[in-house]
């Protein structure tokens, strides 16, 4: 009962001119009711979602900095250490270990979900990357530019040997107003506003084959994802919709394999209190095949006891494939959530 009490407390070290240091983080803890679990399997499990600290602050009046890492079920690592140095008022450069900009399936804050989890689409994100990312700002913020040069191996992963990088891109376009980077609407909006984000990424590695054997050699495997996502925020209503398509390039196996995934959710929120929650989504592993489409069901509730910073979720989730061998996986979570 004292956690909603602790919530937002705000810890800083320095300030109130720069440098200083904002110290904060979230908990995320709950139980998994397995509802497909087979006889002597167990069917509750306690689940350790996430336990996060963030480490932000100015060293300058122009140079932010931001540290993120995490301990989730037993392990322990670094999702975010970069620097943004804002170098005019609309253009800043971001340098280091950050998401790379795709669209709001993952860039969204893990900390401002609609669901439990991430959108079943963030698969298709390239998620966290090591490199730098140009950002502009036009016409009052209402449209934005975001671009990223990477190492594409993903985060706290060395580079490869080979010569190429990742390309990202996408631009978010809210003509009526901000969309803030967060999945609820339980803060309210006083008028409409929607956004568009189209988003793509790049990006080529060399991977090893035997044509012959014994005769080990390298040949570029490039996969290309794009798509866009649609967001709605009007009083304390919050819809989205996201589709995106990815092909992977594969001269190891003579061909391109393309995959797709379509998402929609929405979520009402009561006097910003009680919000019922809805997901649907639909994943195509293999377009160019008769693969087994992947379709997920979601529902549940949200009640904000402090807005993010202490809630309770509950949340079904359904997720089944198709054909007479398809796996059904079929779960209630129950969690809880607070920051600092």
């Amino acid at each position: 009962m004292l956690l909603p009490t602790a919530a937002r407390t705000k810890f800083m070290l320095g300030g109130p001119e720069p440098p200083y240091l904002n110290v904060a983080g979230q908990a995320k803890f709950g139980l998994d009711y397995d509802l497909e679990a087979a006889e002597m399997e167990p069917f509750l499990s306690f689940n350790n979602a996430s336990i996060s600290m963030f480490l932000t602050g100015k060293l300058t009046p122009k140079l932010d900095y931001f540290f993120h890492h995490s301990f989730t079920n037993g392990g322990y690592s670094i999702y975010e250490c970069y620097i943004r140095w804002q170098a005019l008022r609309p253009l800043s450069l971001t340098a280091g270990q950050s998401k790379a900009p795709f669209g709001r399936v993952y860039n969204s804050s893990a900390a401002r979900l609609l669901f439990k989890g991430r959108n079943p689409l963030a698969g298709f994100a390239p998620q966290y990357q090591i490199g730098i990312r140009p950002e502009l700002e036009l016409f009052d913020k209402k449209v934005s530019v975001h671009a990223g040069v990477y190492d594409g191996n993903g985060r706290n992963v060395s580079p490869n040997p080979d010569p190429y990088f990742m390309y990202t891109g996408c631009v978010h376009v809210a003509p009526l107003g901000p969309v803030a980077m967060e999945e609820s609407a339980h803060n309210g909006y006083a008028s409409p506003v929607f956004s568009i984000t189209p988003g793509f990424h790049t990006n080529a590695v060399m991977m090893p084959t035997e044509r012959v054997p014994g005769d080990t050699v390298f040949e570029d495997v490039t996969t290309t994802a794009y798509g866009g996502h649609g967001a709605f925020r009007f009083d304390r209503l919050a819809l989205d919709v996201a589709y995106y398509l990815s092909s992977v390039d594969d001269p190891r196996i003579d061909g391109t394999s393309r995959s797709s995934g379509l998402t929609a959710q929405a979520g009402y929120a009561v006097e910003g209190k009680l919000e019922p929650i809805l997901r649907l989504s639909m994943v195509d592993p293999n377009l160019d095949t008769e693969s087994d489409i992947k379709t997920i069901i979601e529902a549940g509730l949200n009640y904000y006891l402090n807005s993010y910073a202490s809630r309770l979720g509950l949340n079904y989730y359904l997720s089944k494939e198709q054909g007479s061998e398809g796996e059904e996986v079929s779960k209630l979570m129950l969690y809880y959530e607070m920051q600092y």
